[in-house]
């Protein structure tokens, strides 16, 4: 069984989430919203152009003008489009996972440092084991074990060694349990 998407879902598994891109995947109004501001950009260059051969044409200023102001537009512009191209821009969030006899989660993008604590619910059981590795996602290797224990009423939540230096890359974790559990992931 796999996790899916964000938000609730029928079995009542706890999903991944995150606040961790803004945006991670720029939508079509994103670009739309792009594309208006290259039409500004551009149109303010024109307006420039435009306004620099007028003043020559009257005689107040210089010809020389015309190219210098009309660079300094386009230079401006092109500054005001590069800063807002909408792409993946990292920030971190804390992100928690977990359910009850999962496979794996869905892939989530993490970078840096993190605390991590893991929480198990064994009510009903008594005790149950639980395992918790972590995968890069695009290759399936396994990065670190996080959890091995066997929950129980007085060994339910703790918390683990931070995960330094963490490159830049979409994670999931893959789990073996038959109590709900949690592992929580916060920026260190």
């Amino acid at each position: 069984m796999s996790l899916g998407s964000l938000g609730p879902n029928p079995e009542g598994l706890v999903p991944l989430t995150t606040g961790a891109c803004n945006p991670c995947n720029p939508n079509s109004w994103d670009f739309l919203a792009y594309g208006g501001l290259i039409l500004l950009a551009l149109g303010a260059v024109g307006l420039t152009y435009a306004s620099a051969r007028a003043l020559v044409r009257s005689g107040r200023v210089s010809p020389r003008i015309v190219p210098i102001a009309t660079a300094a537009a386009v230079g401006l512009g092109l500054l005001v489009v590069v800063a807002n191209f909408p792409a993946r821009q990292f920030v971190p969030g804390t992100v928690v996972a977990g359910g009850r006899s999962i496979d794996e989660t869905a892939p989530v993008f993490l970078r840096g440092t993190y605390m991590v604590s893991w929480t198990a619910d064994p009510s009903g059981a008594g005790s149950c084991p639980l395992e918790v590795a972590l995968y890069r996602a695009a290759d399936n290797v396994k990065v670190k074990d996080l959890v091995s224990v066997v929950a129980s009423d007085t060994n339910r939540a703790a918390s683990l060694p931070e995960i330094e230096g963490l490159p830049g890359a979409d994670y999931k974790l893959k789990a073996v349990s038959s109590c709900d559990w949690r592992v929580t992931f916060s920026p260190g």
